[in-house]
C-alpha cells in the first residue's frame, strides 16, 4: 500500500511546510487536518475525527467546495458531514495548507494559459476551459500516483516477484512463506 501517496506527491510538488514538516515527522496528514477542524490535538484526534480529515484532505485537494464535500462525505466513505461542518473543513484545509492552496491557484492558472496539465512522467492531459479547475490539478497528482505505481511495480518485477493484483494504491504479490521477508523488503525498496 503506498500509503497516502497523492497527499505525498501534493507535499512534494508544492512543498507546502505543514505537508512536508507532517511526513517528514512520520505524522498522519488527515489527522493534522482534524487537529485543526476539531481545534484539539493531533494526539487526541478520535477515529471518526481523522476519518473527517481524510475526506475532507482528498475531496478538497482536487477542487471540491464546501457545499459540494458532504455529499462527497457520504457516498464515497460514509461519513456523516453537514454542509455547516463542509464550510468549517474547507476554511481550516485552506487555512491549514495555504502552500498548496497556492500552488493549485498557480497550476490551474498555468493549465488555463496552455489548455493543458502534465504528470511526473510528463503525460500530458488536454483540458477544455470547464475542466481545468478540477482536473489540472488532479490529473498531475493522480495521474503522478499512478506512474509512480507503476515503476513501483515494475521494479518489484524486475526482481523477480510475482504480482497477482493491483487495486488503487495497493499491489498484492504472491510468494512461498519462506520469501514473506525478502519479498517484503524488495517491494518496500522499490515502493520507496
Amino acid at each position: 500500500d503506498l500509503s497516502q501517496i497523492e497527499t505525498r506527491i501534493a507535499a512534494e510538488y508544492s512543498r507546502d511546510p505543514v505537508m512536508l514538516n507532517t511526513y517528514k515527522n512520520k505524522g498522519d496528514i488527515y489527522k493534522t487536518l482534524a487537529s485543526n477542524i476539531y481545534k484539539k490535538p493531533v494526539s487526541k484526534i478520535t477515529k471518526e475525527e481523522r476519518q473527517c480529515g481524510k475526506v475532507a484532505v482528498l475531496g478538497l485537494a482536487y477542487g471540491l467546495g464546501a457545499k459540494k464535500l458532504s455529499s462527497y462525505a457520504k457516498v464515497n466513505y460514509g461519513v456523516n458531514m453537514s454542509q455547516e461542518e463542509g464550510v468549517l473543513a474547507f476554511k481550516a484545509y485552506h487555512n491549514t495548507f495555504k502552500g498548496y492552496s497556492e500552488w493549485c491557484t498557480k497550476q490551474r492558472a498555468i493549465a488555463e494559459r496552455l489548455g493543458w496539465a502534465r504528470t511526473v512522467t510528463g503525460k500530458v492531459r488536454r483540458l477544455t476551459h470547464d475542466e481545468v479547475y478540477t482536473r489540472s490539478v488532479n490529473h498531475m497528482i493522480q495521474g503522478s500516483a499512478t506512474e509512480l505505481l507503476m515503476l513501483s511495480m515494475c521494479k518489484a518485477v524486475k526482481q523477480g516477484l510475482k504480482l497477482l493484483s493491483v487495486v488503487h494504491d495497493e499491489c498484492i504479490f504472491i510468494c512461498e512463506d519462506e520469501e514473506i521477508d525478502h519479498t517484503k523488503q524488495t517491494i518496500e525498496k522499490a515502493m520507496k
